[in-house]
């Protein structure tokens, strides 16, 4: 597969990191190779696994695209488990690079709660196991904003100059512009993507950084005023800086879930099943979700989640952020035509570079 030189450039580090995790010396010890985004999964976890006595070799990318890109490359036998983004499994499942499920194998596959299964990307949950979801959500300083910011359309008021961060997500981000529009985040209309396009392009004056692993951190740090970021990095942002706001968009929010595949010629198959159902356990789940402040997709994970978690509005956004209150419903993004995806993506890429 011929890859952009913006994909190829990324990749490069990724597969040297990659090469020194899954050369190093496993000093005896099964091995489990995961790929998915930093801290994905929490340090804590990966050290209780591996005092069972594993070695967890974690890859970690910025964007859903990187991890098809890898496992593509590799044909899917570098890594064992991947845990990515829903709308990019259908291109992981046509891709070959993703392993059917053996359910027979999987100890815990009855806590997976069924309200995020059989969903678009997986109908039939032959290749993804639900592990966390979330809202993204916009987050701002009120003494650097001099104004209150109610939603999407917000971001591109002038006074938010320089001032901004955003996740690197080529469809997150230009869904939200749409969104401002009132229109579909996974719309095909070539007229509205077109107008899409140019009012993207009119928020990059605004635009500060671009980060697709931790924007919050700007935010925290006071280089940023306002951000566009996940669940759990908003979460970061008030836990550490209390007096910034959490806004739920006027416009609906977003909505996505994260799951985790076996990849296809898995070098450690057994490892990849033991890590997925250590993962699926009721109290590991919990402690997953506590951990990165995520809304958890697993039942027998309730009686361990705390009640001040489940109370977090970051994490489960009041009922006031939901119709009637909101113009629409939480839009998830979905698969599109190839055609289409191209359109986003060069979208992307021309605002990136502008």
């Amino acid at each position: 597969m011929k890859l952009p030189i913006r994909k190829l450039l990324s990749l490069c580090l990724l597969f040297s990191m990659t090469a020194a995790l899954l050369t190093g010396c496993s000093g005896g010890k099964k091995q489990v190779n995961v790929l998915t985004y930093e801290g994905y999964i929490p340090d804590e976890i990966i050290a209780d696994y591996e005092a069972r006595g594993y070695q967890v070799n974690y890859t970690a990318a910025q964007t859903n695209e990187q991890m098809l890109d890898l496992l593509q490359a590799a044909k899917g036998g570098t890594y064992d488990i991947v845990i990515c983004d829903d709308y990019i499994i259908p291109s992981m499942i046509e891709s070959q690079v993703a392993a059917q499920l053996d359910y027979g194998r999987l100890s815990h596959a009855e806590n997976i709660d069924p309200h995020y299964q059989s969903q678009f990307y997986d109908e039939e949950n032959l290749y993804s196991i639900p592990y966390l979801a979330g809202f993204p959500l916009i987050v701002y300083d009120p003494a650097q904003v001099d104004f209150e910011i109610k939603g999407y359309a917000d971001l591109w008021d002038s006074r938010l100059k320089n001032k901004l961060v955003i996740l690197d997500q080529y469809r997150v981000i230009p869904g939200i512009t749409l969104l401002s529009m009132g229109q579909s985040m996974n719309t095909t209309d070539q007229a509205v993507l077109a107008q899409c396009r140019e009012k993207l392009l009119q928020l990059k004056p605004n635009v500060k950084l671009i980060d697709g692993s931790t924007p919050h951190v700007a935010l925290i740090n006071g280089d940023a005023a306002a951000g566009f970021v996940f669940t759990s990095q908003a979460m970061e942002v008030v836990k550490q800086r209390p007096d910034f706001k959490v806004v739920y968009p006027e416009e609906g929010l977003g909505f996505g879930v994260s799951c985790l595949m076996i990849a296809a010629n898995a070098p450690h198959m057994d490892a990849a099943y033991d890590f997925v159902n250590y993962l699926l356990d009721g109290e590991v789940s919990a402690k997953v979700s506590e951990l990165i402040n995520y809304i958890n997709c697993n039942t027998a994970a309730e009686a361990y989640l705390s009640a001040e978690f489940k109370a977090n509005p970051v994490v489960y956004p009041p009922d006031s952020a939901f119709p009637p209150a909101a113009k629409r419903a939480p839009e998830i993004i979905q698969t599109v035509d190839n055609e289409t995806n191209q359109i986003y993506d060069e979208m992307w890429t021309a605002f990136k570079n502008q």
